[in-house]
């Protein structure tokens, strides 16, 4: 009996696909061959599937990236031009007020006894 079990599980040749032609009534190898080429079609197809998403993937996460780094290029570059920009202007402001602080340099100077002269001093002299 353990002998016929094995016949039927491995077949007269060895091979495993002919358990199903033993059980339909067949020769033993009836079913086999069909059943192993839609299995490999299948298997064959979902693997091109699976490479295909794959490289799907890749390509989504390699432009995010590049996204990612032209944002961070882009908003170095609109600093840069905002800061040289801002530099111009506060280059002006830093000689309005070196000329706002000599003319009051001078208006102090000139007022010898006056409240402002003692004010304009005292204000120079705390750090």
């Amino acid at each position: 009996m353990v002998d016929d079990i094995k016949l039927a599980l491995l077949g007269d040749n060895g091979s495993s696909c002919s358990y199903q032609g033993r059980l339909s009534g067949g020769d033993g190898d009836a079913g086999g061959d069909g059943v192993n080429t839609l299995i490999l079609c299948t298997l064959a197809f979902v693997s091109l599937i699976v490479i295909i998403a794959g490289a799907v993937s890749v390509v989504v996460m390699i432009v995010y990236y590049i996204q990612v780094m032209w944002s961070k290029i882009s908003a170095c570059a609109k600093n840069t031009m905002e800061y040289l920009r801002n530099k111009q202007d506060f280059e002006v402001y830093k000689a309005d007020i070196l000329r706002w602080d000599t003319m009051k340099r001078e208006k102090a100077l000139k007022c010898r006894e006056c409240a402002y002269r003692k004010k304009y001093m005292d204000e120079e002299a705390r750090p």
